[in-house]
């Protein structure tokens, strides 16, 4: 995590050190004597795969982007590639690629930069600009192997479509460590995309706005993220935000068309669902039953599906149906829907029990 460094909380946007650099530790006792500390080189968790093959004894013939760790001592200039496609999958904002080695490091940007590691381990002035003489060699070298590995590649679009969804037990466990899984529309190749270091005052606003909500300080997380939208209107994540606080605020209207407007432009359960619960608060039960029926395409097992879907079917007078959603949105997804199935399951029993005639 960056903690705050280069103004990034968490990680995924930048690939500044703070969340590149990463100790690779191996301990073994009967394979490796020791111990080692190795600082002098850069190495990749492309690297991790052949290593255990190497320290397993097994043949491996294939063409890997990683080497062995074992198999002799590491050139000190050795390059090492590193990407973040985050930016443009999850924000429509420009991807970011790099090469580094011990001593410097470049990253390709809207605004590249050239870092001298050794007197700047920060990371903190950009030499891209500046550097003359042997830096100025470093810089192209660097420049220069990052064309050259990426030259093949296909368009960021045609990257993205060809990106494969998890599967719904993988996104429910992913889930369960606090992330969520959505279906992900990239944004359109051409033109300049935004560079994500400039982005992150964006990204705090969204945090803010969140946080004063979560507190119930409607009015100030209004105020905060409405701006937000104004001058992002296409960025799934400021709409989201928006949509749950107008919701809080009882302004359904509104908030209807801020989930629909987020699911055009990035399709997810999630947002399905909610647009879908104010319809059928609002009786407009096809609409609610298609939109379910999306987000079921989308997350199969998404328990919030069936709590609307039993909704739907109290609403149809249809209490069977609904108790037997209910039932299905426990089993197939008890970590976010037990709970909440369980109390609408004995809440109907009870209104059956009360309508029920002698």
């Amino acid at each position: 995590e960056s903690l705050g460094e280069h103004e990034e909380a968490t990680h995924s946007k930048l690939i500044y050190d703070s969340t590149m650099r990463v100790p690779l530790i191996i301990s073994h006792p009967s394979l490796i004597r020791g111990p080692y500390v190795v600082d002098g080189v850069v190495v990749s968790v492309a690297d991790i795969l052949p290593t255990v093959v190497d320290l397993l004894g097994l043949a491996d013939t294939s063409l890997r982007d990683g080497r062995s760790l074992l198999a002799g001592r590491a050139n000190r200039n050795r390059l090492c590639y590193m990407e973040t496609l985050a930016p443009y999958l999850d924000e429509g904002w420009s991807p970011l690629f790099g090469m580094r080695r011990h001593a410097d490091k470049y990253v390709l940007a809207p605004k590249p930069e050239y870092f001298d590691l050794v007197a700047d381990p920060g990371e903190l002035e950009n030499l891209y600009d500046t550097v003359v003489g042997d830096a100025l060699v470093s810089r192209d070298l660097l420049v220069g192997e990052l064309a050259s590995k990426t030259a093949d590649s296909g368009s960021l679009a045609a990257v993205a479509a060809s990106a494969q969804e998890p599967d719904s037990e993988t996104l429910r466990r992913l889930e369960s460590l606090g992330y969520v899984g959505s279906v992900r529309r990239a944004a359109v190749d051409g033109g300049q995309l935004p560079d994500p270091k400039d982005m992150m005052p964006v990204v705090h606003a969204i945090d803010a706005a969140d946080n004063l909500a979560n507190a119930g300080r409607l009015t100030e997380a209004l105020a905060m993220i409405e701006p937000v939208v104004a001058s992002f209107p296409e960025n799934p994540k400021a709409l989201l935000s928006l949509g749950k606080i107008y919701l809080h605020l009882n302004r359904l209207p509104e908030a209807e068309r801020t989930f629909l407007r987020a699911n055009e432009i990035r399709p997810s359960a999630r947002l399905c669902i909610l647009a879908a619960q104010i319809m059928l608060a609002d009786m407009r039960l096809s609409e609610a039953a298609k939109l379910l029926d999306q987000a079921e395409t989308l997350e199969p097992l998404h328990g919030g599906i069936f709590l609307a879907r039993g909704d739907l079917f109290a609403l149809q007078g249809r209490p069977d149906e609904a108790i037997a959603a209910y039932e299905h949105a426990r089993e197939v997804d008890p970590y976010r829907a037990a709970a909440e199935a369980q109390s609408r399951i004995a809440r109907l029993h009870e209104i059956m029990r009360i309508v029920k005639p002698p």
